[in-house]
């Protein structure tokens, strides 16, 4: 099995000191670790966002492991990422999965 290859990531906060800003940017591997470190970094409304914002389920849904209702036509799942271009988690992820991560603030918002 090969090591994750780091992803260049953009951070605004120091991890664990939400009132401090880092503006930092360096680079993440892919680790379960990382994810967690990634998740206990988002800004305090991210969830709460992510939970009214819901994704339909969809054969391509990418979350059918925790999708209750990946196989019926109703349902959803938190949208996987928040508006915000200053949550970590989001910035994080993102760079993780792949997805473009270099959105302005709120941008993500007037998307939808």
């Amino acid at each position: 099995m090969s090591e994750p290859v780091p992803v260049p990531v953009f951070l605004f906060n120091v991890p664990g000191d939400a009132g401090r800003p880092a503006i930092e940017s360096g680079y993440i591997a892919d680790t379960p670790e990382n994810r967690d470190a990634l998740e206990a970094a988002a800004i305090p409304r991210c969830r709460e966002w992510r939970e009214e914002h819901l994704e339909p389920c969809t054969p391509e849904c990418r979350y059918p492991a925790t999708c209750p209702n990946f196989d019926t036509p109703i349902g959803g799942h938190p949208a996987p990422y928040c508006c915000s271009a200053y949550c970590d988690r989001c910035n994080g992820l993102r760079a993780l999965n792949g997805d473009d991560p270099a959105i302005r603030p709120n941008e993500w918002m007037y998307k939808r």
